[in-house]
């Protein structure tokens, strides 16, 4: 099962989630990569707003309820999310195996990265999968302000040349491959054992401001570029 969570409440983007993407709701394109892919035997949008859930179903989703408060407020963590619908659906004798949870702003997504996540969930010792993305400068020099004036975080890498410090990784904020007992049971993704995939920085934008979509949308018009499209 594929679960896009796409509820109302974006604060610093209002309505980033059926914001217009080179001419389309940008909802449309996750919905359509999960379709095309094949994986799934059903692709719904867990929302709280009817705007979306109409838009969602134009594009073939399945909205079959709209979310409730508790899971619409800016509290409710992605796994209370997938529970909500889960259960709702056990409710009326539909199961599944594994579930992916797609993220709304989804366009650098392919069928393709879907697939490949799927194939490593079904690994041994794979409770969950996750793509991520390198930090662009090591974290481990990190600064901070303290009384105005400027000052390292970790010092013991203040003289560490940056190619010799470890590479570290952050969420991407894609796409989650997950085991469903593992969803139902454990109280975070940190719980489970879970796998990651690296991707190239230009495949990844999470977006929270006008700067990010702007990002976005350079890293969308690239990659048509790069696939002759």
């Amino acid at each position: 099962m594929c679960i896009i969570p796409a509820r109302v409440g974006s604060k610093r983007l209002p309505r980033k989630n059926i914001k217009s993407f080179f001419g389309k709701p940008v909802i449309e394109y996750g919905i359509t990569t999960a379709l095309a892919s094949g994986l799934f035997q059903e692709v719904m949008v867990s929302t709280d707003d009817k705007e979306i859930a109409a838009i969602a179903e134009r594009c073939g989703a399945a909205i079959p309820f709209l979310r409730n408060q508790e899971t619409a407020d800016d509290v409710a963590t992605t796994l209370d999310v997938l529970r909500e619908v889960l259960s709702d659906y056990s409710d009326r004798g539909v199961d599944f195996d594994s579930v992916c949870c797609l993220y709304p702003v989804a366009p650098l997504v392919s069928s393709d990265d879907l697939k490949k996540g799927l194939e490593v969930l079904n690994e041994d010792n794979t409770e969950c999968v996750f793509p991520v993305v390198q930090y662009s400068h090591p974290v481990q020099r990190a600064l901070e302000m303290k009384n105005g004036l400027g000052s390292y975080v970790w010092s013991d890498f203040v003289d560490e040349r940056t190619q010799d410090i470890q590479t570290l990784y952050h969420d991407a904020g894609q796409w989650y491959w997950l085991d469903i007992d593992c969803v139902m049971s454990l109280k975070s993704i940190g719980d489970m054992k879970f796998k990651i995939l690296p991707m190239p920085e230009w495949r990844v934008q999470d977006v929270d401001d006008i700067d990010d979509w702007v990002m976005l949308e350079l890293k969308y018009q690239h990659l048509r570029q790069d696939s002759g499209k």
